[in-house]
């Protein structure tokens, strides 16, 4: 089995209580059925401690106190359990985020979600390009990880492996050129070979997308409307089903074609209320976005048209030494969703996702930008990810819904989303 992981994904460590916006605060906490046995049976006064704050049902999890907080996060914002019982008998939530993961055909991917104020800081304080890493797992874990577990490679080893300790020999950083376009795809004979074959269809096409929104002879919002063309090419050609036939460059002279189209003029006021009106049809998991996104609102509606514009525009030239944020935002959204398509052959609302993404962390980043006359720290960068993260990314319902509006709503639909992004030229 291959895993592949973005190049800083090895430098995250948790920061714990130093952390502002503890994960231990303010969230439901899932105890998986393997832990919540342990902890059941635990026994002695901390056994005893366990149980009188977990609760069973469809989801076993614990029983949250005062304020969100977990009722094992002490005053000085440490784990008790860890604490008490060592890291290892921690529940899975507890131990994996904000590790997130993604299985298909012989590979496993994992990421960083930006929702943690950390993983955030390690991706937007990078200043080169984003890259894989490739680590060829010993044959112990081609399969579920749990099994894998159980057997001769303990979850310490194969997290050493991930975070390059270890197999260093195996490690591969993969680069984004057009040479990856010219790859043929063989018959492997495995028993997954539709799911690998598509796997390696979609990561020639993904390597490619990367590629486009890293050109940085280009401004950003060029690259990621470039990108949001050459993703409907690729859904286009998905949708034949030519799968043993290698991503085009067609599809690249394609999306070319069609970027040029997209330089009409956006009503930048009605614009954000489009994105707004379908921000309010979420389910609301935090007031800290309530608020922030209720922020934007009003700036939007007392100011002009020409005033709502002179500010997009004047924030979009004064980020320009700092794109590489958003070139970065761009690429992580890619990489954690593009490849989930394929299990359900839905790209381009994927690549929607990360446009619309970085359009509304763009209204959220002007608004703070012009509160504060023209500063915009690294921390307000990492600050204003991390809560549309964790309002949209923490909710498959909010998931799925933004998926059924990007397929829908005629507003979000690839013309419109590139003019939006155009418009600050």
């Amino acid at each position: 089995m291959i895993l592949r992981i973005p190049s800083y994904y090895k430098d995250f460590t948790c920061i714990a209580e130093r952390c502002k916006d503890s994960c231990c605060v303010g969230w439901e906490i899932d105890i998986d059925e393997e832990t919540f046995a342990y902890y059941r049976n635990l026994p002695g006064d901390f056994g005893d401690r366990l149980r009188s704050h977990m609760t069973s049902g469809d989801e076993n999890s614990f029983v949250l106190q005062t304020g969100g907080r977990c009722p094992f996060l002490n005053e000085s914002n440490l784990c008790d359990i860890y604490k008490e019982l060592g890291e290892t008998s921690l529940c899975e939530i507890c131990t994996e985020y904000p590790r997130f993961t993604l299985e298909y055909g012989n590979v496993r991917e994992k990421c960083l979600g930006i929702s943690c104020e950390e993983a955030g800081r390690i991706l937007f304080e990078q200043t080169g390009k984003i890259t894989l890493e490739e680590i060829e797992l010993p044959d112990a874990f081609d399969g579920e990880f749990e099994a894998a577990a159980e057997g001769d490679f303990e979850e310490e080893e194969f997290e050493a492996a991930a975070e390059g300790e270890s197999g260093d020999e195996a490690l591969e950083e993969r680069t984004y050129d057009d040479s990856v376009l010219e790859e043929g795809f063989s018959d492997d004979g495995e028993e997954n070979e539709e799911e690998e074959l598509h796997g390696r269809w979609l990561e020639s096409a993904r390597n490619q997308a990367i590629s486009i929104l890293q050109d940085r002879s280009k401004p950003v919002e060029e690259r990621a409307a470039l990108y949001l063309c050459f993703c409907q090419e690729v859904q286009e050609q998905m949708n034949e089903g030519n799968w043993n036939r290698p991503v085009s460059m067609d599809s690249i002279a394609g999306a070319n074609r069609k970027a040029l189209l997209c330089s009409g003029n956006g009503r930048v006021k009605d614009d954000f209320m489009e994105r707004k009106r379908i921000l309010d049809g979420m389910e609301i998991l935090d007031e800290e976005w309530r608020s922030a996104i209720a922020r934007v609102h009003r700036v939007y509606q007392e100011q002009t048209e020409e005033e709502n514009l002179r500010m997009l525009k004047g924030f979009s030239d004064w980020y320009r030494k700092r794109e590489y944020e958003y070139e970065h935002l761009l690429v992580y959204f890619t990489f954690r969703y593009f490849m989930k398509s394929v299990f359900d052959f839905q790209l381009l609302p994927k690549a929607q996702l990360a446009v619309f993404s970085f359009l509304v962390i763009r209204d959220m980043d002007a608004v703070r930008w012009a509160d504060q006359k023209g500063n915009f720290s690294l921390e307000d960068r990492i600050d204003n990810a991390r809560i549309y993260s964790k309002e949209v990314e923490h909710s498959e319902d909010n998931l799925e819904y933004l998926a059924d509006s990007f397929i829908f709503d005629e507003c979000f639909q690839r013309e419109r989303l590139a003019v939006q992004l155009l418009y600050t030229r």
